[in-house]
């Protein structure tokens, strides 16, 4: 079965809201600074706030610092459990060399009944230790070409 998602929709923020995002990204961090932890919360009227939890407030506050860099976002919701699939596409390899990997017990794994389920969490660091080995690689053949004189 495959995934799917809600509407897609794609945000480009303004000049102004960029620099409001500064502004705000700035005063958030001088009360962290300050020594105060700070609450988002989102004024419904005069007179009625709603706090925003911890946890969405710190998507917030990526959310903001990106834009206040003039950066992309992209912001996904994901299930707690991944089928092999879903987990092998988010990683960019095929669901047999995922399979692999699992079976020499480099990425946790749940067997349920005949299947195999990750957790999103495992595959995002699964994810993100593969991207710090590539970068890793790539400085090393760079700082190589430095030291043998290779320009282009």
């Amino acid at each position: 079965m495959p995934a799917t998602t809600g509407p897609a929709r794609t945000v480009i923020a303004t000049d102004q809201e960029a620099l409001a995002a500064r502004s705000a990204i700035e005063h958030i961090n001088a009360t962290i600074t300050a020594g105060q932890k700070p609450a988002l919360e989102v004024r419904v009227s005069s007179s009625d706030t709603v706090e925003v939890p911890a946890e969405l407030g710190q998507l917030i506050m990526t959310m903001l610092g990106t834009i206040a860099e003039g950066g992309s976002l992209t912001v996904t919701s994901m299930p707690a459990e991944l089928t092999t699939s879903m987990a092998a596409h988010l990683l960019g390899i095929s669901r047999t060399t995922l399979m692999k990997r699992i079976n020499r017990g480099e990425i946790p794994a749940q067997k349920v009944g005949t299947h195999h389920r990750l957790t999103t969490t495992d595959v995002m660091h699964a994810r993100d230790e593969r991207r710090k080995q590539v970068a890793a690689a790539f400085n090393r053949a760079r700082a190589a070409q430095d030291d043998a004189g290779i320009t282009d």
